[in-house]
């Protein structure tokens, strides 16, 4: 997902398919550096070390979690667009849904789904800064496409897993 290669070739195998989708889903996710333990750092000069640890993770982090979802989604929009086409819907931008073939009951278009993290709205650092911000700017994106691509009858929507627990009787 963040190298532009490996994209234009699930692209093109689609292309060459299909040569449509109705669902995109961007789930992608890495760590970056860990700050689970930071509310627990007592002094100014720890939280400054700790700020600064494992710097060369940030990018990676960000690439991964934050842009992937443009350069994905971006890439396959021409995809999605297709997969309405097929359903009857018109293409292309258009201030109102118009349907110009097909079945009239038939109200699905395409969508992008982002997997974010409940990370990206917590206050409390649950994996680390980078994850965190990465996520909620993934949550942000997600957003942003949705309004984007509303005119072009491609929904965007967002889902925020949390930890999954787990109660044992015993």
């Amino acid at each position: 997902m963040t190298d532009p290669s490996s994209i234009a070739a699930a692209v093109k195998e689609i292309e060459q398919s299909t040569k449509y989708i109705d669902v995109l889903i961007n789930n992608a996710g890495i760590e970056g550096p860990e700050h689970k333990t930071i509310h627990k750092i007592d002094t100014i000069e720890e939280l400054q070390k700790e700020f600064l640890k494992d710097w060369d993770k940030w990018n990676p982090t960000f690439q991964t979690n934050t842009a992937a979802v443009i350069s994905v989604s971006g890439s396959f929009l021409h995809l999605l667009d297709e997969g309405n086409k097929r359903r009857g819907w018109a293409t292309g931008k258009r201030e109102t849904q118009k349907r110009v073939s097909g079945d009239q009951t038939d109200e699905r278009t395409s969508q992008i789904i982002t997997v974010a993290s409940i990370s990206a709205f917590n206050r409390q650092i649950t994996a680390g800064l980078a994850y965190t911000a990465s996520k909620a700017g993934a949550v942000m994106l997600g957003k942003s496409l949705a309004n984007l691509l509303a005119p072009f009858g491609i929904r965007s929507n967002i889902i925020a897993p949390g930890r999954k627990f787990c109660l044992l009787d015993g």
